[in-house]
């Protein structure tokens, strides 16, 4: 199982959003996410076919924004891991899988 944590690098603040049906509480413009949320499913080792659905609302008035992002390959590891969620300038959402 993995944390998440969220860094938005947007002008709007993120009002909520999931990742994978996991609902995390909103993230100020240009900040980070406070605490990271339990629990996400991640495959120990890297699988290309893992995929992770997000999707949030921002205070932009805009519909709520769905996306379905697939990590970057990552490297097994012993300390557990957690799964970072980026919410991008230009729209774009980046997710990575880090120590796992």
């Amino acid at each position: 199982m993995a944390d998440i944590v969220t860094f938005n690098h947007t002008d709007h603040d993120i009002r909520n959003f999931s990742i994978n049906e996991v609902t995390g509480a909103g993230v100020a413009r240009h900040g980070a996410s406070e605490t990271s949320l339990c629990c996400l499913r991640v495959p120990r080792e890297y699988q290309r076919d893992f995929t992770l659905t997000v999707s949030w609302s921002d205070d932009a008035l805009r519909p709520p924004q769905t996306l379905v992002a697939v990590p970057p390959p990552y490297l097994a590891g012993s300390n557990g891991g957690h799964v970072s969620v980026h919410f991008l300038r230009n729209g774009d959402v980046k997710v990575f899988v880090d120590e796992y």
